[in-house]
């Protein structure tokens, strides 16, 4: 709480009305609402643990309502402000009870612009998968998907700004808005750089791995960050998909050098697929969706192949040299040594030559990792049942905004076999998990309310609604491919369960028996 002198407000007057001048640069958000307080003679009230109030704030106003102010100060679609007397309260929009006076400002709703197309090959005209579209130097942006389509929806006040294209071993494109409303298909150029070719000065792979860890908060920011993201999570019993469902999130992303403290993930709005069963015996859904992906973010979590003290376990190399995203990379393959008794991974890291930040990282268990790792997948099972893991693999990516990195997407693909021969049952589940960076911030809250926090062991699927056709509105994500529109048109409206209920993520899977 900040408290100051005040002064008996006039009768019928508001606090929010009275006109402040305020002009400063760079200070503290709570220095700059001292000032207000000492010229419009009230308190200001907040939950130090919930406002970031040592975030650096500019202000120049003259003569302006103090309700104007504070709404330049804050995101009002997180905070609201309530006045009592002579006094603000400063809170979370979804914590204040619904009986206070709560002043909310009237905003006009931006108007959107979408654009759409599809990226190829100029040679030889192959769909390009996963390629990035973004707006130049800000955070929003999309991939493409399996068929190299895309959408990107954007807000008509920045259309001028231009459009970047780029792909993993493709020369980046920049086109406008204009250019790029009129083209349906864009060609992307195949180029790549030999090792030899950008080699200056040896350097030891360790010593890149070193230059990882030091530059993190140089590379990433020290800025506690509000990320919206697009969330899409998809199961296949063999050749039939058998449940698909998407959400938009807010990411509430701590900073890198807090390893202690957790990415939090809240619903914004989300949809879901009628399920089915077409398989009569077991059921897999996946515990902790969302909350599960932020933690491949390798940096923040500082995976076993990035963590000095788990180094000897692993064998790494340079690979080569490529150009990625405009940018000279190093390749850095990793993998186990032999009859270690720990289940790692075997994968590349791609480190910008230059500021040794991590653009990209594709990785998995190695066979060796996955035979250890399997006790951890599989928490318990029906005797009768062999349920074994037989692919885990996981991509991420980080884009650069304004010369700071940041978690653009991440994928987890995670393949399960599952045989009881008394019933001459064997299928294959296939699970597939996509999580994309659309647009960031810094924070202005340092958490959310706890009954809005998706957790570990949450369902995802039994935490949104059903599909419709016209769901997202304004809010971008990934483009379903031809295959997974055909999968939602065909998928039954009745959900049949019997037998044992799996639930599976990319460290556990667990079994409860149904009610029949």
């Amino acid at each position: 709480m900040l408290a100051f002198s005040t002064i008996a407000q006039q009768p019928n007057n508001t606090v929010f009305n009275i006109p402040v001048t305020i002009n400063t640069s760079e200070k503290n958000l709570s220095e700059v609402l001292n000032e207000i307080s000492n010229k419009a003679n009230v308190y200001f009230s907040y939950d130090a643990t919930v406002i970031v109030s040592d975030r650096l704030v500019s202000l120049h106003v003259k003569n302006e309502p103090v309700i104007q102010v504070l709404n330049s100060l804050f995101d009002t679609s997180l905070i609201s402000f309530i006045e009592k007397e002579n006094q603000i309260i400063i809170s979370l929009i979804e914590s204040i009870d619904k009986t206070e006076n709560i002043l909310s400002p009237i905003v006009n709703a931006p108007e959107y612009i979408s654009l759409s197309g599809k990226l190829i090959d100029e040679k030889n005209g192959d769909p390009l998968l996963f390629a990035s579209i973004s707006v130049f130097n800000k955070p929003i942006g999309t991939i493409t998907n399996s068929e190299g389509e895309f959408i990107l929806k954007i807000k008509k006040e920045i259309s001028e700004e231009p459009i970047v294209i780029s792909c993993l071993g493709y020369s980046q494109k920049i086109l406008t808005v204009s250019e790029l409303i009129e083209k349906e298909t864009i060609t992307l150029h195949p180029v790549s750089i030999q090792i030899k070719e950008v080699k200056v000065n040896a350097i030891d792979v360790y010593e890149i791995l070193n230059n990882v860890i030091s530059k993190l908060s140089e590379n990433y920011g020290d800025d506690l960050l509000m990320m919206k993201g697009f969330y899409r999570e998809t199961l296949k019993q063999d050749e039939d998909y058998i449940n698909i469902s998407e959400a938009v999130i807010d990411i509430l992303k701590s900073q890198y050098f807090n390893t202690a403290r957790e990415d939090k993930i809240r619903i914004v709005k989300g949809r879901k697929s009628p399920d089915v069963s077409p398989f009569l015996w077991v059921d897999f859904k996946l515990m902790g969706g969302p909350t599960t992906m932020t933690q491949l973010d390798v940096l923040k979590t500082m995976n076993s192949f990035i963590d000095p003290e788990f180094r000897d376990l692993y064998k790494y190399n340079i690979n080569r040299v490529i150009w990625f995203h405009a940018r000279p990379v190093y390749v850095i393959q990793f993998k186990p040594v032999r009859n270690v008794l720990f289940p790692c991974y075997e994968g590349e890291l791609y480190v910008d030559r230059e500021t040794f930040a991590v653009l990209h990282v594709d990785f998995g268990f190695s066979k060796q990792g996955l035979r250890i790792a399997e006790q951890s997948l599989i928490r318990k099972k029906p005797k009768s049942f062999k349920v074994k893991p037989e692919s885990v693999r996981y991509k991420i990516d980080y884009r650069y905004s304004n010369e700071i990195c940041y978690l653009y997407s991440a994928k987890a693909s995670i393949m399960f076999k599952v045989r009881n021969r008394k019933e001459n049952i064997n299928s294959q589940f296939y699970s597939v998990s996509e999580l994309l960076v659309t647009d960031h911030k810094k924070s202005q809250i340092k958490r959310f309310p706890r009954r809005e926090i998706f957790t570990k062991s949450d369902i995802f699927t039994e935490n949104i609604n059903s599909f419709d056709e016209q769901f997202w509105g304004n809010f971008n994500i990934f483009k379903p491919d031809e295959e997974l529109n055909t999968a939602i048109e065909n998928l039954k409206t009745n959900f049949k369960s019997n037998g044992n209920l799996f639930l599976y993520n990319k460290n556990y899977l667990t079994n409860s028996k149904s009610k029949k």
